[in-house]
């Protein structure tokens, strides 16, 4: 299995005070959540075996995810990746609620629901309410879909009342630690149950793997 996110925003602007694009939720709360996970298993034994990435150039076009993704000499660890999970702003609370996370691209794979049949202390993965925005297909996911690996992106972003997406006020003041937190362990708990024998996601005839 393998974890994700990416490193990198969208830098600063000309305008006087605050220029800074901190990028809190966008996306150092997917890195945040990638170290969480890393630091849980790190002296746990798993029936799989993890990988963690963390990518940078997303915000000019997923370049990041597409540079390792393309990288040949890794073929052997993707070719074994049974599911990735990429963590994209995670640091407010969704629209469903605490502890509550969106997948995108829930309609071309059955990983949601094996999420949700393991989940822990009431975790829960809804379906992606933005379909219309096609967020499947411009996260750095994308890049592995291509490869045919199961790769979603799991967010809580409300994407009709977030304020500070692009924008100087995504720092720390928007970050609802507690909740992150929550999620964080509850994920983690939630993946420790998981075996190669109950944990084998697969995609559906709606995916489209050339675009």
């Amino acid at each position: 299995m393998a974890f994700s996110g990416h490193f990198d925003h969208i830098g600063t602007n000309n305008k006087s005070g605050d220029n800074i694009y901190n990028g809190a939720d966008d996306d150092a709360s997917g890195i945040a959540t990638v170290i969480g996970m890393a630091d849980y298993f790190k002296d746990k034994k798993t029936d799989y075996s993890l990988v963690f990435m963390a990518f940078n150039a997303e915000e000019i076009g997923l370049k990041g995810s597409k540079a390792l993704s393309d990288n040949k000499d890794l073929n052997p660890v993707f070719n074994n990746i049974a599911a990735l999970f990429n963590f994209e702003m995670l640091a407010t609370e969704s629209q469903f609620g605490k502890n509550a996370v969106f997948m995108t691209g829930d309609e071309f794979s059955d990983f949601d629901e094996l999420i949700n049949a393991n989940a822990v202390n009431g975790l829960k993965v809804h379906s992606d309410p933005y379909q219309g925005q096609q967020l499947f297909y411009r996260s750095d996911n994308v890049n592995f879909v291509k490869k045919k690996i199961i790769a979603h992106s799991i967010s809580t972003v409300d994407m009709n009342k977030a304020t500070h997406y692009h924008a100087v006020n995504d720092d720390i003041n928007i970050v609802d630690a507690d909740n992150l937190t929550n999620i964080i362990n509850n994920f983690a708990k939630t993946i420790e149950k998981f075996d190669t024998k109950n944990f084998t996601p697969k995609y559906n005839d709606k995916v489209n793997f050339n675009f």
